[in-house]
């Protein structure tokens, strides 16, 4: 019965962050809590506070909960680990894809449930997440003590320019949320190189990541272009920069429709890092754009190499193979 309250605690997250708006409204209204709330916000959206994810002050201190094992054993999730990585370095891993609620993200990176500092002894991990987030009362300090911090570039180059540090990224993002279907990974990379821009400003390493059987914990609900569902996504997704499609899943005592996640098998690969030397010329000149080009390209490759050498073992009832469609 764990393993189904911790999934229920997962989806119960993405929804927490307008319930914690409505609560704080509340208790702002309350003349002994106004002045105490408006400077503790103050503090977390433009104070000191702000800065407290680029900066990895915060002890990870529920990486070890244990409802994240049990979260592990509900799908079951595992990680797999096909190089070493040098604590010389530091490393973007990139996810793909990003599914509905990117479940895999709070197993394998956000938490110690498939044993991460196991498989890579000496990296720091960090799970990056949207800004908003963090700007949010309780919410920021939940992430902050998972070691999560948000996905702005001046964020991730502070993070990442320490040595032995590994940061998390969806390169996807809420577009391929849109997309996630059971027994597909249409992945929305080919214009996404802000990654790489980090990683040259940095010199950290890429990490392909692949996480199969993601996209199939949920059935996507159809929605028609231009309708009021539609235009609704867009509006959030430009807004707060998340968009949670409506799906259907299972039900919570075994029901076959509810917003649990079914109970897949989730496999995430960690591909081997692909060296990136540190450049400090300007990204935005053209030799700049050229040497990002060259990097996005041979990282394509290198992700495409290691879905090719798993997709039989970990996607063989795929319905399609992998797909750049934008």
């Amino acid at each position: 019965m764990l393993p189904v309250i911790a999934a229920a605690w997962l989806v119960a997250i993405y929804g927490s962050t307008i319930l914690v708006w409505f609560v704080t409204i509340l208790l702002l209204a309350d003349p002994v809590l106004f002045v105490p709330g408006l400077i503790y916000l103050y503090w977390i959206i433009f104070g000191p506070g702000r800065s407290a994810c680029a900066k990895a002050t915060w002890k990870p201190r529920m990486r070890g909960w244990g409802v994240w094992k049990a979260l592990a054993r509900y799908f079951p999730a595992e990680l797999v680990k096909t190089a070493e990585l040098d604590p010389q370095h530091s490393y973007i891993f990139a996810l793909h894809p990003h599914g509905i609620l990117t479940c895999n993200s709070w197993m394998n990176f956000s938490s110690e449930a498939t044993g991460f500092s196991k498989l890579f002894p000496g990296i720091e991990m960090h799970t990056g997440t949207i800004s908003w987030n963090f700007i949010t009362p309780v919410v920021r300090e939940f992430c902050l003590m998972h070691g999560m911090c948000d996905v702005s570039r001046k964020t991730m180059v502070e993070l990442l320019s320490t040595p032995g540090r590994a940061l998390m990224v969806a390169i996807g993002g809420a577009s391929e949320a849109l997309l996630a279907a059971p027994g597909t990974m249409d992945l929305i990379l080919n214009k996404r190189k802000g990654f790489i821009r980090v990683a040259l400003t940095t010199g950290a390493h890429l990490v392909p990541v692949i996480s199969f059987g993601e996209n199939d914990l949920f059935d996507p609900i159809a929605v028609e272009k231009h309708s009021f569902t539609w235009y609704t996504q867009q509006l959030t997704k430009s807004m707060l920069g998340f968009c949670v499609p409506p799906f259907v899943g299972r039900g919570i005592l075994g029901y076959p429709y509810g917003l649990l996640p079914k109970p897949r098998p989730i496999v995430t690969v960690v591909g081997k890092p692909l060296p990136v030397a540190q450049w400090q010329g300007d990204l935005h000149s053209l030799e700049g754009k050229q040497l990002a080009d060259k990097y996005h390209a041979q990282y394509v490759i290198a992700l495409t190499e290691l879905y090719e050498q798993h997709k039989d073992l970990y996607a063989s009832d795929r319905v399609r193979s992998m797909k750049l469609v934008a």
